[in-house]
């Protein structure tokens, strides 16, 4: 994987514990790579790779909890009108809510493997350039 700042690109490795190892580092300008001179750049990419790596472990969490909490009150709902919900109706409105709840959880799995969980929109990064997720692992 590549993140750019810049004229600065960075690439890594996203590891099995969520984490990453950053790898090499080019340039697209007309200036060498030099690491005492483009330290500070690097260091700079590499906190904001971090940052991300955060945020996605964040999204998940999150996912996750609302699922939780959703599928825990599934039975907690309203009906609108004077005529009240069967047994049938409500054990079918019970359901569709639990099926909310999993399609919750699959965002979050799929936030987690770092599947595109936005319809396919990439996801806006904090450098100038990332891959649409950096969650994703690389092909």
């Amino acid at each position: 994987m590549v993140a750019s700042l810049g004229d600065l690109h960075v690439e890594f490795y996203k590891l099995r514990n969520g984490g990453f190892s950053p790898s090499t580092y080019s340039r697209r300008d007309a200036k060498a790579p030099d690491v005492r001179r483009d330290w500070a750049l690097i260091e700079d990419a590499i906190f904001c790779i971090a940052q991300e790596f955060r945020k996605c472990a964040r999204r998940t969490e999150a996912l996750e909890a609302v699922a939780t909490a959703v599928r825990a009150n599934a039975h907690i709902f309203g009906a609108c009108g004077p005529d009240r919900l069967t047994a049938p109706q409500r054990v079918e409105r019970q359901r569709a809510i639990e099926a909310g709840a999993a399609r919750i959880e699959v965002l979050a799995e799929r936030n987690a493997t770092g599947e595109n969980t936005t319809s396919g929109r990439p996801r806006r990064g904090t450098i100038t350039t990332l891959p649409s997720s950096i969650c994703e692992d690389s092909p």
